[in-house]
């Protein structure tokens, strides 16, 4: 295959990452990237105007495997050998020579200090070190478990990370453990549960795809290595002899992050490390401050343990702030999935006494489409919010103008305590009739 043809990849359209927002956007963004040896994607450098970004998962057919070091910093810049760059704007494929060397080393050119959002695919399998080294605007990212080679110091600099979106594959090896461990300010995780079943054909692709002309390229079970990429990807490799070939619709990268649904809601607190120095004797004790320590280790095997998780929220409630411990309580509560009735009374009971905070929060899950309305009107329903309790959520969303969620929360009230009301206005005994026919 040529250079040429190893190279083109229509950029312009991707993925949205804005996780309450899945729609297809169009931007212009360079991607300069190389071939490995095993015919897979290595992406070198990332530069784009704009802040959110989902990279693509196949190149002309070819998986995206690996993210180089430094990918996203400004650090390393310097010479990019036998490397490729396309050019959304003009769309041109250029090799990189020491001529436009010169202009991809601009400061201005790279993405580094823009990067809000990052999205990462899921054939990734490796991020290099440092890869998004002071990227001090990145807020989110969305990426699989799969991608289980992080290298050292992915997320330096990164101090404002407060989102993870993580596509997690049940029984097999997670990156989950790794990632969470290497953002050690607060955090809100959302924790999907991958598909198991094979991904559908990609949109624009035909039954017989050998004669689908939208088809760019196809790959042969020899050009990739099935025992690397994740499994939904394995179609036709390692299989018995004969089989045909995958076909991807390599133009549409968009049909490949499909949504999974959503498992926990999760709040990591935040942690850090207090170095303590004994002098004579030359011994240090490193002490870790905060919950998050705790949080971030409740796993086996690198498979998560949410009953673990439930059964710190002890030391939350002692160490961490107010804020933080509702919403965390909140959390489990909307997404109760293997919440137990004994760690599902201790969140209530911190809720009980902190209702104004609690309404605030919920008005944030909800004006952040992280909650629908029924989820709100069925926690503003729940045993443990009593009419007292209804009518300071009431007040809060008054003083915080918000006339939908004041609407939800007087209805509920309503419906809950109609007989309580009418006891106080003197309604509740029958109504005379004031004429018959």
């Amino acid at each position: 295959m040529s250079k040429r043809l190893s190279c083109i990849y229509t950029a312009n359209r991707i993925s949205s990452l804005a996780f309450s927002r899945p729609s297809i956007y169009y931007i212009s963004m360079k991607i300069i990237f190389s071939l490995k040896k095993d015919n897979s994607i290595v992406i070198r450098r990332c530069l784009s105007p704009a802040g959110d970004v989902a990279l693509p998962a196949f190149i002309e057919g070819r998986p995206v495997t690996e993210l180089a070091p430094y990918a996203f910093s400004h650090s390393e810049l310097g010479v990019y050998d036998n490397a490729f760059i396309f050019d959304c704007d003009e769309n041109t494929v250029a090799e990189c020579t020491a001529e436009n060397e010169a202009l991809l080393n601009k400061d201005e050119e790279v993405i580094c200090d823009r990067l809000l959002s990052i999205s990462l695919p899921k054939t990734l399998l490796k991020v290099g070190r440092y890869c998004f080294y002071n990227c001090g605007k990145l807020k989110s990212v969305k990426m699989y478990s799969t991608t289980i080679d992080l290298g050292f110091g992915m997320f330096t600099g990164c101090n404002g990370v407060r989102n993870l979106d993580m596509t997690v594959t049940e029984g097999r090896r997670s990156s989950l453990n790794d990632v969470l461990v290497n953002i050690r300010f607060p955090l809100k995780l959302t924790y999907r549960e991958a598909a198991v079943d094979a991904p559908e054909e990609a949109e624009g692709s035909s039954g017989n795809a050998a004669n689908d002309p939208t088809l760019t390229s196809r790959i042969a079970p020899s050009d990739i290595s099935g025992d690397l990429l994740p499994e939904c990807y394995n179609i036709g490799i390692g299989k018995a002899d004969g089989l045909e070939p995958m076909l991807l619709n390599a133009s549409d990268n968009s049909a490949l992050y499909e949504k999974s649904p959503v498992k926990y809601r999760l709040i990591f607190p935040e942690y850090y490390e207090n170095s303590k120095e004994n002098t004579p004797a030359r011994i240090t004790v490193r002490d870790m401050q905060g919950s998050g320590y705790m949080y971030r280790n409740c796993f086996a095997n690198t498979m998560f343990q949410i009953k673990r998780y439930d059964s710190l929220f002890a030391y939350a409630e002692a160490l961490e702030p107010e804020e933080t411990v509702c919403e965390l309580a909140l959390c489990r509560l909307e997404t109760p999935t293997d919440l137990s009735p004994e760690a599902r009374e201790k969140y209530v009971a911190y809720l009980k006494l902190h209702a104004p905070k609690l309404t605030e929060l919920l008005i944030r899950h909800y004006e952040n489409d992280e909650i629908s309305m029924d989820t709100l009107r069925g926690i503003a329903s729940d045993d443990f919010v009593t009419e007292d309790y209804l009518a300071k959520m009431t007040d809060t969303a008054v003083k915080l103008k918000k006339p939908d969620i004041l609407s939800v929360l007087m209805d509920v009230r309503h419906e809950r305590f109609k007989s309580q009301v009418q006891d106080e206005k003197g309604e509740n005994a029958p109504k005379k009739r004031r004429f018959s026919l």
